[in-house]
C-alpha cells in the first residue's frame, strides 16, 4: 500500500537530516511532497459537499441559523487567505455554500455566488467545471429555465468522460442522468425523459443490487405522466402503486429524511386527485403540508408548492372557502422568494377569483383572506414590483389584484383602500399606453372598479 503523504515527508525529512543524500535529490523529494500534498488538499476541496449535504429540516428560523453559521465559516476563510477563490479551500467551500443556498431556496445567493466563481472553476477545469456546472443548472432548474439547464447538463455529460467501472463514476452518473431525465419531463419531452432513466439505472447497476425507493420513485413518476397524457389508466393505477411503494421504502430505509418524504407523499397526493380519489389525496397532501410546514417553514418554495396543491385539492371538492387561505399562502411564497413570477401570480389571483365567486354564489361565509391580504400589502411595499416592466401580462395582474380587494371585500380601511388604488392604477397606466391588442377590453374592465 501506498505511504501515506505525512509519512513520506518524515522519511524525506530523515533523509535530509541525515545529511547523507545529494541536495538535488532531497529538493526534488520536498517539491514532490509539497506537490502531493497540494493536490491532496485540492482533491478534498473538489469534494467538500457537507454543508449542501445537509438536511435542513429545522424549521425556517434553525435553517437560517445553519446557514449564518456556513457564511461566517467562509468569511473565516477569506480572512486568513490572500488568494480569495484561487484558493481551492475557498473555492470548494464557496460552490459548498451555493449548493446549500440553492436546497434553501436562496436563489440569488445561490446565482451569484457561483457566477463568481465561474472564472476560477473554468481555470481548473475538468472536475471543477463539472462540480460548478452541477450546481449552476440545478439553479437554473429551480429558476424554471429548463433549457439552460439542460444546455449545462448536455455539457457536464460531454466532459464526463470517464468509465463507470471507475471508483465513483457509476455515482456521479445515477445523480447526473437522473437530474436529465426529471429535468426533461419538466420541458414535456417524456421520450427523452425515459431515455435518460434507463441510463440512470444502468449507471446505478454499478453500485446497487436493485432499483432503490429513489429509482421507484422516479420511475413510476415517469409513468404516471406518461399515462395520465395517454389516457392510459391501467398503466396510471400502475404507476400509482410504485409511488406507494417508494413511500413505504423510504420510510423504512431514510425515516429521518423528512423532506424527501413530503416531495414522495405530494405526487402520490396528487396521483390520487388526478382521478378525483379526494379522501386519499387529502390524506397525502395534508401529511406533505404538516412536514414542510415543520422542516422549511411557510415563506419556502416547497412549503408554498404544498399549499397550492391543497387549494387545489379544495376546489376540486368545492369547499372554496377552504381553499382561499391555502391559495392566500401559496401567494406569499410567490410574493416573498427569490425571483417574481408574473404567470405563477397571475394563475393564483385567478383561482383566487373563482373561489370568491363560488363562496358567493353559495351563500358561504367568504373564509379567511388574511394570507392573501398580507401576501398583497407586502408585494406592494416590495421595490421588486415597482421595478418590473411595465407589460400588458403585469396590467393584468395588477388589475385582478385590484378586483381581489373589491370581490373580497378588503377595502375596510383608508390603508387597503390605498393599496387596491396603488394595484389599480398602475394597470390603468399600463394598460392606457398599451398597444397590445386586448389593451382595450382589460382597460373597460379595470377603469369600471
Amino acid at each position: 500500500a501506498p505511504l501515506p503523504i505525512g509519512e513520506l515527508r518524515a522519511l524525506v525529512t530523515k533523509l535530509k537530516h541525515q545529511g547523507e543524500a545529494p541536495k538535488v535529490a532531497i529538493d526534488w523529494m520536498l517539491d514532490t511532497v509539497d506537490n502531493l500534498e497540494r493536490e491532496q488538499r485540492d482533491r478534498a476541496a473538489l469534494m467538500k459537499r457537507s454543508w449542501s449535504d445537509t438536511a435542513f429540516e429545522d424549521g425556517e428560523a434553525g435553517n437560517e441559523d445553519t446557514i449564518e453559521g456556513y457564511e461566517l465559516e467562509l468569511v473565516g476563510m477569506l480572512r486568513s487567505s490572500g488568494e480569495g477563490l484561487r484558493d481551492a479551500q475557498i473555492l470548494g467551500n464557496a460552490i459548498d455554500l451555493a449548493g446549500a443556498y440553492k436546497k434553501n431556496y436562496k436563489l440569488d445567493k445561490s446565482e451569484l455566488v457561483l457566477l463568481r466563481c465561474t472564472r476560477h472553476a473554468e481555470e481548473r477545469s475538468g472536475a471543477w467545471m463539472v462540480k460548478y456546472l452541477n450546481h449552476i443548472s440545478q439553479v437554473r432548474m429551480k429558476q424554471s429555465r429548463d433549457v439552460e439547464a439542460m444546455e449545462m447538463m448536455y455539457e457536464i455529460e460531454s466532459l464526463a468522460n470517464f468509465p463507470l467501472s471507475e471508483n465513483g463514476a457509476s455515482t456521479f452518473y445515477e445523480t447526473l442522468y437522473r437530474n436529465m431525465s426529471s429535468c426533461l419531463r419538466r420541458m414535456d419531452r417524456e421520450d427523452d425523459a425515459a431515455v435518460y432513466f434507463m441510463k440512470m439505472v444502468e449507471a446505478a447497476r454499478y453500485h446497487k443490487g436493485a432499483l432503490d425507493w429513489m429509482d421507484l420513485w422516479d420511475l413510476g413518476i415517469l409513468i404516471a405522466n406518461r399515462a395520465y397524457h395517454a389516457g392510459q389508466w391501467d398503466e396510471f393505477y400502475k404507476s400509482r402503486e410504485i409511488i406507494g411503494e417508494a413511500l413505504r421504502q423510504q420510510k423504512a430505509v431514510e425515516p429521518h429524511e423528512l423532506i424527501l418524504r413530503a416531495k414522495v407523499l405530494s405526487n402520490l397526493g396528487q396521483c390520487f386527485l388526478a382521478t378525483d380519489e379526494f379522501d386519499e389525496a387529502d390524506v397525502h397532501y395534508t401529511e406533505a403540508y404538516d412536514l414542510f410546514n415543520t422542516c422549511v417553514g411557510k415563506r419556502s418554495p416547497l412549503f408554498g408548492m404544498q399549499a397550492w396543491a391543497c387549494g387545489n385539492l379544495r376546489c376540486a371538492e368545492g369547499r372554496y372557502a377552504e381553499a382561499l387561505p391555502l391559495l392566500g399562502e401559496a401567494l406569499y411564497v410567490e410574493v416573498v422568494k427569490d425571483g417574481f413570477s408574473v404567470p405563477e401570480m397571475t394563475k393564483l389571483m385567478d383561482q383566487i377569483l373563482v373561489s370568491l365567486h363560488e363562496c358567493k354564489a353559495v351563500d358561504h361565509e367568504r373564509g379567511d383572506l388574511e394570507p392573501v391580504e398580507r401576501a398583497l400589502t407586502t408585494l406592494i411595499e416590495d421595490p421588486r414590483w415597482s421595478s418590473l416592466t411595465d407589460t400588458h401580462e403585469l396590467a393584468v395582474l395588477a388589475h385582478k389584484i385590484a378586483l381581489v380587494f373589491v370581490a373580497g371585500s378588503l377595502l375596510r380601511d383608508s390603508a387597503a383602500r390605498g393599496c387596491a388604488m396603488a394595484y389599480s392604477d398602475r394597470a390603468l397606466d399600463i394598460l392606457r399606453s398599451s398597444k397590445h391588442r386586448e389593451a382595450a377590453a382589460w382597460l373597460a374592465q379595470a377603469e369600471a372598479i
